[in-house]
């Protein structure tokens, strides 16, 4: 069926702004490789204690196969394979490589001058990633895809998008090979929307959006204190990226979600940030220097509403590597909810291929957490992190990066003892094309073309 659709969909009427020419076109493949190793080490960061060695020193191998075959100017075809296996060598584990799964398999088909549509396996991210970045947060980096279908309507300045995404548990849509039964998120996630992208103003961009979302059959059973109930909520929101002159700019944004949760139980939660960032333009390391702070609503134990913002699609480590694993012993990992917390932020590239970045985090809570008296203590203070990353950058494909996070915990927990998270980072990434190319206009070109990322 698949390759009789790609046949079908050059010959689409050419619209006013093509050529017949264009739209017949050619035929362009692109293929690629990437290798990522790292080494990961942590201790600590799941219950702030000593009393327990739980640290763990691991290291992480991920292999991506993609190609993407453009028919003209009007189709493109991508598709992703992925494995990743990892070895612990602290405390000392068994080699296994792990299953083969297909990352991305979606059809993009431009429909006119306004209107596109790309279905099936893709990543989405939108504005900061608040709300669309990661559809499975338990396999945690080694994918962000989405089932989803994205059909896109452009207007001058303006893009407007209609997005349906489906991610249950478990992969059930395209094959894998040595499945382990992994799971993706607790619970079956549907959600359609709406998102509108505006930059008529010079130096601004203005986001909206309005999401409905369910999350169904959490299969752990109703003893299990992070069970949760079947839930439906809708997300409305707005973003704002405006370049006020003199280097700086500001970024914010907000959105509230309102639903209920079986058998009859109201959602009222909300999310948002507020950033102001200098850029020193005429400095050769090209310094910046921010200044914000993040709010996400926590739940209050003393009312029958669930006030606890819920991440729609954003369970991924966008303020910390460490913390996500933190957020285990509360509703799960990458679950930000019931934080309030302030940041300070530098960044600079002191030579070419290298740049650095330091941040601070205040971090608290709108409510202490009635878990286990063991890990949670009565306050509201999470605790102060401290994080330096360097990235470097090479020629031939390769670039990399060192991240060190240290948290310092606060009154939120029962214990005091420092957690800490490392790693490094390698990446390899190879493109290029057959041989043998169809052009634009059906003539044949040979040659192999290579380049990086």
């Amino acid at each position: 069926m698949l390759p009789i659709v790609l046949a079908l969909l050059p010959g689409l009427p050419a619209t006013a702004a093509e050529t017949e020419d264009e739209a017949r076109g050619g035929v362009r493949i692109e293929l690629g490789l990437e290798e990522r190793v790292r080494s990961e080490n942590w201790d600590n960061l799941r219950d702030y204690s000593d009393d327990a060695d739980d640290g763990v020193r691991q290291w992480r191998f991920r292999t991506r196969l993609w190609s993407r075959i453009e028919i003209g100017s009007r189709v493109g075809l991508d598709l992703v394979l992925n494995s990743e296996s990892r070895k612990v060598t602290d405390p000392d584990t068994r080699f296994r490589w792990d299953e083969w799964i297909v990352e991305g398999l979606a059809l993009g088909v431009r429909l006119g001058p306004r209107w596109s549509v790309k279905a099936g396996r893709q990543d989405l991210m939108r504005g900061e990633g608040f709300i669309l970045m990661d559809g499975g947060p338990l396999d945690g980096s080694r994918t962000a895809y989405f089932n989803a279908i994205d059909v896109t309507g452009r207007l001058g300045a303006t893009t407007v998008e209609v997005i349906g995404i489906s991610n249950p548990r478990e992969d059930e849509y395209l094959p894998t090979w040595n499945d382990r039964d992994r799971l993706l998120v607790e619970w079956d996630e549907r959600a359609i929307g709406t998102y509108l992208t505006d930059r008529t103003l010079p130096g601004t961009t203005l986001e909206g959006y309005v999401f409905r979302k369910t999350e169904t059959n959490d299969p752990r059973p109703e003893t299990d204190p992070q069970r949760q109930p079947d839930r439906a909520l809708g997300v409305l929101g707005a973003r704002v990226d405006r370049k006020l002159g003199r280097g700086f700019s500001v970024t914010a944004e907000i959105a509230h979600e309102r639903g209920t949760q079986d058998p009859d139980v109201p959602i009222r939660a909300w999310g948002g940030y507020a950033f102001l960032r200098k850029t020193f333009e005429d400095d050769p390391a090209r310094t910046t220097l921010a200044f914000g702070w993040t709010g996400l609503s926590g739940d209050d134990p003393g009312t029958e509403t669930v006030e606890g913002w819920d991440p729609p699609f954003s369970r991924w480590p966008k303020w910390s590597e460490l913390y996500i694993y933190s957020q285990l012993s509360e509703k799960g990992i990458a679950y930000w909810t019931n934080i309030g917390m302030w940041q300070a932020e530098a960044t600079f590239a002191p030579v070419k291929p290298l740049a650095m970045r330091f941040t601070w985090y205040r971090m608290g809570a709108f409510h202490p957490y009635p878990g286990d008296p063991s890990m949670f203590g009565p306050g509201r203070r999470r605790g102060d992190m401290m994080q330096v990353r360097g990235d470097v950058k090479l020629p031939a494909g390769f670039r990399g990066h060192v991240l060190l996070e240290r948290l310092a915990p606060g009154s939120f927990y029962a214990d005091s003892a420092t957690a800490w998270f490392f790693r490094v980072e390698a990446i390899w990434t190879w493109r290029g094309t057959p041989r043998t190319v169809r052009t634009r206009r059906g003539r044949r070109t040979s040659g192999a073309r290579r380049r990086g990322p």
